[in-house]
């Protein structure tokens, strides 16, 4: 059956903001516990930052988690997504799919200020019908299965014409959680099992994908 509406990931499927939030993250640490050494991060992102933060450090402080990601959002939003880059052929790739009347949404867990401001910087934003954060609507979502599922009973998606393209084990789970099919994007840095699902190499490889189903 062919596919309708392709949901996308943003960081680590679209998008290589890993730059950008390292370095936020090292002002981050250097402002509140300057005497911690900066962990390889790289593994963990995808979830929401305060998370990243908890599980890098093993910290379960509330008051010192809170000072993080306060420290990381005032580096981040300022500068530090100016070293966002993205990768190679997903203008392509949302140029074909828009051309050929799919529709296009995004689900992250980036905030929607600076999700916004890359994509905008990046002309990327008007390919998408919509693109969702933890804090776009008033009811913040927890977790991305849920986020999921909410833009899919906003646009009443079938879920048999509905794809997600991630790079994480968390996107893995969103997917099936709403029982849609999963496309892998092994060339980011989210580690998805690939096992029983669909998985790409680079962004073009998508549209063969989805050209012959």
């Amino acid at each position: 059956m062919q596919f309708q509406n392709i949901i996308f990931d943003l960081d680590g499927t679209l998008i290589d903001s890993f730059p950008g939030i390292e370095q936020a993250y090292q002002v981050a640490l250097h402002q509140v516990l300057p005497e911690r050494t900066v962990p390889d991060i790289k593994n963990l992102i995808g979830p929401p930052i305060d998370k990243i933060f908890a599980l890098s450090l093993q910290l379960d402080n509330e008051v010192i988690l809170a000072g993080l990601v306060r420290e990381f959002k005032m580096a981040y939003d300022t500068i530090c997504w100016k070293n966002t880059v993205v990768y190679d052929g997903v203008r392509v790739v949302l140029e074909q799919l828009k051309n050929k009347q799919y529709n296009l949404f995004i689900v992250t867990n980036k905030r929607q200020a600076p999700s916004l401001k890359i994509l905008n910087h990046f002309d990327l934003a008007d390919y998408f019908t919509e693109i969702i954060s933890p804090d776009s609507y008033q009811s913040n979502f927890t977790v991305k299965k849920e986020t999921l599922s909410f833009l899919m009973h906003k646009y009443q998606m079938p879920a048999k014409k509905t794809i997600f393209v991630g790079d994480s084990e968390d996107d893995r789970e969103a997917a099936a959680s709403n029982n849609i099919d999963f496309v892998a994007a092994v060339y980011g840095y989210g580690k998805a099992n690939t096992n029983q699902v669909y998985s790409i190499k680079n962004p073009e490889q998508l549209l063969t994908l989805i050209f012959k189903n």
